[in-house]
């Protein structure tokens, strides 16, 4: 009995933990390479964080991106006021978002295909994202 509760406890605590880890990006424009650092806990939460070649650093975290935009009052524009258009994206058929925030005022929005949605990023998969300004970056994990 004593060792059925012990793997019962190693599984809830597995599932909370979670993991970290990088996923690996190409600029679709430049070809130009670029890692995301990402942390994911099994209870659906989590973060992103980035850095372009140009300098532009990109945090934020995985979201239910209708529910994110409803709850924090936030449209899909930049700090120029221009509408960005996240076709790209908008497109891709995912099972995991992600909207992350530029310090030089853009905005990212990602869709990922897991494999295991269980696992998460973690048990791989393919992913795009998309910047304000329209550059779109594929992502392999």
């Amino acid at each position: 009995m004593r060792t059925a509760t012990t793997a019962v406890m190693t599984i809830i605590l597995t599932a909370l933990i979670g993991c970290s880890g990088s996923i690996q990006g190409v600029i679709r424009q430049d070809a130009k390479r670029l890692e995301f650092a990402y942390r994911e806990s099994k209870i659906g939460e989590g973060g992103l964080q980035t850095v372009l070649p140009d300098g532009e650093r990109f945090e934020g975290e995985f979201v239910e991106v209708s529910s994110y935009i409803e709850q924090t009052g936030l449209s899909s524009t930049d700090t120029s006021g221009e509408i960005a258009r996240y076709d790209a994206v908008d497109e891709y058929s995912g099972n995991r978002d992600a909207v992350l925030h530029g310090d030089r005022g853009h905005m990212m929005k990602c869709r990922f295909k897991l494999t295991d949605v269980f696992l998460g990023i973690a048990g791989g998969g393919y992913g795009i994202c998309q910047i304000s300004d329209g550059r779109v970056i594929d992502l392999f994990f």
